[in-house]
């Protein structure tokens, strides 16, 4: 991304603005006793609530703006002149169109925008903001918006400018070094900070990793074990193996531990495979005559209609039940290839170090690959269209390994289960197992993906490096400020800071927000949201809730730079 360091009017204000927007929520009846339920849903009104925050920074008898460059234009507050004020607590699923776009009013506001490029971009962004600073700029700025890299060094200038004494400058006064500075050269290489031995960084890293790698091992062993010991249920020896359809066995298999009887359901392999296709069949004939007669046509319509949802359902039934009653023949196969006196186990073993070095250097590769296709995508010479086909291939067979090694696994567990086979040469019966998937299951429900993620390590390190305060006297470096809350930024102290986000939404039903797959997303210390998710009250000045920190106590300062340095937030499917 390119670097972005200017100032600029952005949007306009009016020196009683504060005064106004809470006798705008007074006339929206959002009284104090209502604060808890307060919700801006849209944009306009999360603005008002932004510049009555300006206004108080700029109403501060401690403020050393220059009013010259901040001179009022007097525009009226957009929710004046809203027909929609009842309109606040729209739910955001069926959001008001209208309100979601606000059109921009002239404005006196100035604003910085630090755009990303990772440590570098932050760097340059700090000697930028150096530069301002030594020429009183600083204090004219109203906003600071930030994405990416560059939200490293603006959090630490908000963090830094809401804890060190009100407006004061956190990097210095000059340009000469400081013990911010000296601090941020020392994380400059964040995630393997420099004022640490080797070994401590190697160690901690090792640690972060393996500890992800046993989370999901965990979580892959619980589904793998609980799988294994539905077929146990339902094909409790290996003479019931291929004996009914494996939905039909399971139930009854089920039944019969309630009932102490065991399942005696016996039948065709694909008796519930063959039941479905024939039903699809039948559905697909009469949908066939119904488009015949023109009167009917609506009936039965190719867009939306009861038969074709029917056939749509009955496919994905039949790929489903078909795959299961699949599984117990490749069961009774598998144990026999064990049991023969073949090379069949020394194959599996000495096949599976190869496989899983192929899939590796293909992953480590797959950039290069990948720009191949694209940009070998209208060669016509047999070279190049060999040397395609060959990478497809790769890419296939790369795809396949982890979900054939799982499916072995799979396998593995049911036939020493159903077969009663020892296990590190001890024998393993069903209530062992079911103890070990017990236990397994329990720990992956409490599992959360941010707690074993890499998402966490990159948060803690950044904060480390970044989320500070100041320095005590003689202090070598300066107070860790790990926990600093949006809410907590004062809003006195610095430019009104606006973080910015990815909002993933590959799921949509709208073709350009899964064209870009993201959608904007923003952060501030009032507010969160976007237009498309609406916004939530995070703050404290104008709205006295802090809604979206009590849902969830880890949004913070340091997260919500982690996540705009990231990239996205996880997927939303509108």
């Amino acid at each position: 991304m390119g670097l972005d360091c200017t100032l600029g009017a952005a949007m306009s204000l009016s020196e009683n603005m504060a005064l106004r927007t809470r006798s705008i929520l007074r006339r929206l009846g959002l009284g104090p006793q209502q604060t808890e339920s307060f919700q801006l849903r849209y944009f306009a009104y999360v603005r008002q609530v932004e510049f009555a925050a300006i206004n108080q920074r700029r109403a501060d008898p401690a403020a050393k703006v220059k009013r010259e460059l901040i001179k009022e234009l007097g525009t009226r507050h957009p929710a004046e002149d809203s027909s929609k004020a009842g309109s606040l607590s729209a739910d955001p699923a069926t959001p008001d169109p209208d309100e979601q776009r606000p059109r921009p009013i002239p404005c006196t506001v100035n604003g910085l925008a630090l755009s990303g490029g990772g440590i570098r971009s932050a760097a340059v962004c700090l000697g930028a903001l150096q530069a301002l600073q030594r020429h009183s700029c600083i204090e004219c700025v109203d906003y600071l918006s930030t994405v990416s890299g560059d939200g490293y060094i603006g959090a630490s200038l908000s963090a830094g400018m809401s804890t060190k004494g009100g407006r004061t400058f956190p990097f210095g006064e000059d340009i000469s070094d400081s013990v911010a500075v000296s601090h941020l050269r020392n994380y400059s290489n964040y995630l393997v900070p420099r004022d640490r031995s080797t070994i401590r960084n190697v160690a901690e890293v090792a640690a972060i990793v393996l500890r992800g790698l046993v989370a999901n091992v965990v979580l892959v062993f619980a589904t793998l074990l609980g799988a294994a010991l539905i077929t146990k249920i339902a094909y409790p020896v290996h003479q019931t193996l291929g004996c009914s359809s494996f939905a039909a066995r399971a139930t009854a298999g089920f039944i019969g531990i309630f009932l102490r009887d065991p399942s005696t359901v016996c039948g065709l392999s694909f008796e519930l495979t063959l039941f479905l296709s024939s039903t699809l069949l039948v559905v697909l004939i009469a949908w066939a005559l119904l488009r015949s007669v023109p009167w009917l046509d609506g009936v039965a319509g190719d867009s939306t209609s009861v038969l074709l949802s029917t056939s749509r359902a009955l496919i994905i039934a039949i790929v489903v039940i078909a795959f299961l009653d699949l599984q117990p023949l490749a069961i009774s196969s598998f144990a026999e290839l064990v049991d023969k006196p073949t090379d069949f186990r020394a194959w599996l073993r000495d096949s599976a170090g190869p496989l899983a070095a192929f899939a590796g250097i293909v992953s480590a590769l797959s950039s290069t690959l990948a720009n191949f296709l694209k940009t070998s995508e209208r060669a016509s010479d047999w070279t190049s269209m060999t040397l395609r086909v060959a990478t497809h291939v790769v890419f296939v067979v790369a795809a396949l390994v982890l979900p054939v090694a799982l499916w072995i696994a799979y396998l593995a567990m049911s036939a020493a289960l159903i077969n009663g086979w020892p296990i590190l040469g001890a024998p393993v019966g069903w209530k062992m197992a079911l103890a070990l998937f017990c236990v397994t299951a329990a720990i992956s429900v409490c599992l959360r993906p941010n707690g074993y993620s890499l998402h966490r390590f990159y948060r803690d390190r950044l904060s480390q490096a970044f989320v500070f305060g100041a320095a005590s006297p003689g202090a070598p470096s300066p107070k860790p400020l790990d926990r600093l809350k949006l809410s907590d930024l004062v809003g006195t102290a610095g430019p009104y800071p606006i973080v910015n986000a990815a909002l993933n939404v590959q799921g949509s039903k709208e073709a350009n927000r899964r064209g870009r797959n993201a959608d904007f997303f923003m952060f501030t210390p009032d507010f969160i949201g976007s237009d498309l998710t609406m916004y939530a009250p995070i703050g404290r000045r104008f709205v006295a809730t802090a809604d979206m920190e009590r849902i969830d106590p880890r949004l913070d300062l340091a997260t919500t730079m982690a996540i705009s340095g990231g990239g996205s937030l996880g997927q939303h499917g509108s």
